[in-house]
């Protein structure tokens, strides 16, 4: 059966993102993909596609680029300063679970490009006590 670019993409890129995030967090965050915000839960992480593009390297092989934004969500009700050492405790969480990939996929040039907080878009920014972190993120496949 021939690979395809849905095949591709679900089950090398989305699917191993959202299966490592699960176990790393467990039942306590919702890691889902979508394009917009959802309230699923207090605590939830959202991957999305930036963009992709791929380049043939010869006849048989091929190059797919891949930008992903991966968003981290939390409500805080009770701002204390316990809850921003969670929200920040989590992050880093998030990010060692990304670098955790690196080792064991075949991902190629896997590089964070940038980690940002509280960068809302229109659909989060009426929420009360939201609080987000941005992972951009960047990598290649080699397929053939």
């Amino acid at each position: 059966m021939p690979t395809t670019f849905s095949k591709i993409y679900t089950e090398q890129v989305i699917d191993s993102l959202i299966d490592n995030l699960r176990s790393e967090f467990g039942g306590s965050t919702k890691v889902f993909y979508g394009d917009t915000f959802k309230k699923n839960s207090n605590k939830s992480i959202r991957i999305s596609i930036v963009d992709q593009s791929h380049k043939e390297v010869n006849d048989d092989m091929f190059v797919n680029n891949y930008n992903i934004q991966i968003k981290y969500y939390v409500i805080l009700g009770n701002s204390s300063q316990i809850a921003y050492k969670t929200f920040f405790y989590d992050m880093h969480r998030v990010e060692q679970s990304l670098m955790s990939l690196i080792p064991t996929t075949e991902y190629l040039d896997f590089t964070i490009n940038s980690i940002s907080i509280n960068d809302y878009e229109e659909d989060e920014e009426n929420i009360p006590g939201l609080y987000l972190a941005k992972y951009l993120i960047s990598f290649s496949l080699l397929k053939g």
